[in-house]
């Protein structure tokens, strides 16, 4: 394609990459991705910013689109895939990964909270090992009521007990106390007397 007739097309991420970019490359699948750097937490946390960004088929008015693909030139690669994926461009680690957008969206955009899995991460005041017992519970209300008709019986620690979601990284896991702090406080249950504090001790 002649120069001039590609650059009035070319769009600022192209411009970004073309001058920025250096070898190695890599281009990651689905199965390599989940081993290194989740492109997808990259996109939600720095939504397009310089290094990291999306390109989809609305991206500057349709400038990545060619013959009804998403297009995009990558270290001198040209890449075209499906119109409705995603190109995910990574400049620091010098990746792209591919996806379709749909999926994407389902990944990183909250679904209804009565809808998702949480799971339980239990360990007890009676267990000087701390080992841990779990329970899996769809909606988050279900998560709220398991907790207080079974913490006395299970004699759950509440401090060192978590509560696992699949949209939370394991690290800002919140503990069973906090979890019931945050339904009390946000009044997502009618008020029923329980107090968590006083299982904590």
């Amino acid at each position: 394609m002649d120069g001039s007739i590609f650059d009035i097309v070319k769009g600022k991420r192209q411009h970004q990459v073309d001058q920025g970019t250096v070898q190695p490359y890599k281009i990651l699948n689905e199965e390599q991705q989940n081993n290194g750097i989740n492109p997808f937490y990259i996109i939600e946390d720095h939504p397009n910013d310089k290094y990291r960004f999306a390109i989809l088929r609305s991206t500057e008015n349709g400038k990545y689109v060619r013959g009804g693909m998403l297009y995009f030139n990558f270290n001198g690669i040209d890449i075209y895939t499906d119109i409705d994926n995603a190109i995910f461009v990574d400049m620091i680690n010098k990746s792209i990964y591919i996806k379709e957008y749909k999926k994407v969206k389902e990944e990183i955009t909250p679904t209804d909270p009565e809808q998702r899995q949480y799971i339980l991460m239990l360990t007890s005041y009676e267990d000087d090992d701390n080992r841990y017992t779990w329970e899996a519970i769809t909606g988050r209300n279900n998560a709220y009521y398991w907790i207080t008709d079974n913490i006395d019986d299970r004699v759950i620690d509440p401090q060192k007990s978590f509560v696992l979601t699949e949209n939370v990284p394991f690290r800002d896991a919140l503990s069973v106390a906090n979890f019931i702090r945050y339904i009390k406080n946000a009044e997502l249950v009618e008020p029923d007397g329980f107090d968590i504090e006083e299982y904590i001790y």
